[in-house]
């Protein structure tokens, strides 16, 4: 998984909060729409455009294997 651009890596950071958030509550595979409301409970309005992306990044992959590929590259 890449992630590119001056701002992603703390929307990144948001986006795979809610997405972790969401998987340990249960929800295997946590939609764009699930984690939308996560983040607009709290004020946070996601990017469409950069939220699909991390869901397709995302598919078929094993969580805890992008969350150690994340903090290798960040």
């Amino acid at each position: 998984m890449t992630i590119t651009g001056a701002n992603f890596p703390r929307l990144i950071v948001k986006y795979l909060a809610a997405y972790l958030l969401l998987t340990s509550a249960g929800n295997a595979s946590p939609s764009a729409e699930d984690i939308t409301a996560v983040l607009s409970s709290v004020g946070i309005e996601p990017e469409e455009d950069r939220l699909a992306s991390l869901l397709s990044e995302l598919e078929g992959k094993d969580i805890n294997e992008v969350r150690i590929r994340f903090e290798e590259q960040y």
